[in-house]
């Protein structure tokens, strides 16, 4: 038998180009320094890649459990000690850090490429005080308008965030020293769903929305059940009060927007559409593009309020699916995965 390390470069680049899931390219990749030469991104020819789940940090580890939405069980793990301690966001396969003195960064977490950003202060409304929530609470969503190719040096691209509560937009383009604050009405997104596209507030009451575009069509998801982020809308907790907050998540509304009309439809189905909803930026894929993944379903992570890290150690119970069919709600991955600093949530593997 050819001891495979030698195998000639010329029939490892053929065996590369045969490798269908990413998955699969990622183990192809780790078998050892010659493999893991030819497998480069012009030698993965296979189908469009949908997303892992990656877990919270562990024990303080250098390292990030990855989860396979199909298979249901850690699939590898990715040495990001940039991530270390920080609270994370994903878009389009780049984490967003925000560490708890206020420093943030873009990170590749396959190259492990970092792009530094401003720091927190530069909002115009930036918290002040160095506690744990301050600056790991300010920032709530974070959004690429493209992923950013550092071998080019490609400047062609924008980071939003919502800041402080969802009340507030702030963006940053490659050379900015501070963030660029985007004056708004202040509104909060539920208030907004209400007013302009006449959505009755019920829907919304203690329930998660969540902004999804899925084939062209701007859809706005909602869970029901208690969720941690809004808790402060309807439950006082005092300085030092525990509560026992039920996150199991029962139920899933989907409703289609029509902005040049400002009307709305609630959808009974998917199709063959398959949301991935989170802490993080919100997905969605056409299952007959994968091997494995259910069509008309919702996969969520339980999202988590970094204010209310005192309630219970972080997010991480909840991650299931939900199938819009039988509005029944599954465990993809049993176990739990918990951090005060950052929840379970979905990345895209790129290049």
């Amino acid at each position: 038998m050819e001891n495979w390390a030698e195998l000639h470069q010329d029939i490892l680049i053929l065996i590369a180009k045969r490798v269908r899931f990413w998955e699969d390219f990622s183990t192809f990749r780790r078998v050892c320094r010659s493999w893991r030469s030819v497998a480069v991104k012009k030698n993965f020819k296979g189908c469009p890649q949908f997303p892992w789940l990656m877990l919270a940090e562990e024990n303080n580890s250098d390292h990030r459990g990855l989860v396979s939405a199909t298979e249901g069980n850690v699939i590898g793990k990715l040495l990001l000690p940039e991530a270390k301690g920080k609270r994370c966001f994903e878009s389009l396969g780049w984490l967003i850090t925000v560490s708890e003195t206020g420093d943030m960064n873009l990170l590749d977490p396959v190259s492990r490429v970092q792009i530094h950003l401003p720091h927190i202060s530069t909002f115009k409304n930036h918290p002040e005080g160095n506690d744990l929530t301050t600056y790991f609470g300010y920032i709530r969503k974070a959004v690429l308008s493209s992923r950013p190719c550092v071998s080019s040096k490609d400047t062609n691209y924008v980071l939003m965030v919502i800041h402080e509560s969802f009340r507030h937009l702030g963006f940053w383009r490659p050379g900015d020293k501070v963030w660029t604050n985007v004056e708004t009405r202040g509104r909060d997104p539920i208030v907004v769903a209400h007013l302009c596209l006449e959505i009755p507030r019920e829907v919304f009451k203690f329930k998660r929305p969540y902004i999804v575009e899925s084939n062209g069509e701007l859809l706005v998801v909602v869970r029901d059940g208690y969720d941690q982020d809004y808790l402060g809308d309807y439950v006082t907790l005092g300085e030092d009060e525990v509560v026992d907050v039920c996150c199991g998540t029962t139920e899933f509304g989907v409703f289609k927007v029509d902005l040049s009309n400002w009307e709305w439809v609630e959808l009974q189905s998917l199709g063959d559409n398959v949301l991935f909803v989170g802490d993080n930026d919100s997905i969605s894929v056409r299952a007959s593009e994968f091997h494995g993944i259910r069509p008309n379903c919702i996969y969520f992570t339980e999202n988590f309020g970094p204010q209310y890290i005192y309630v219970k150690p972080g997010g991480g119970e909840d991650m299931c699916m939900y199938d819009m069919e039988d509005r029944s709600v599954d465990l993809y991955y049993v176990g739990g995965s918990f951090s005060p600093m950052c929840p379970p949530l979905w990345v895209r593997p790129y290049f």
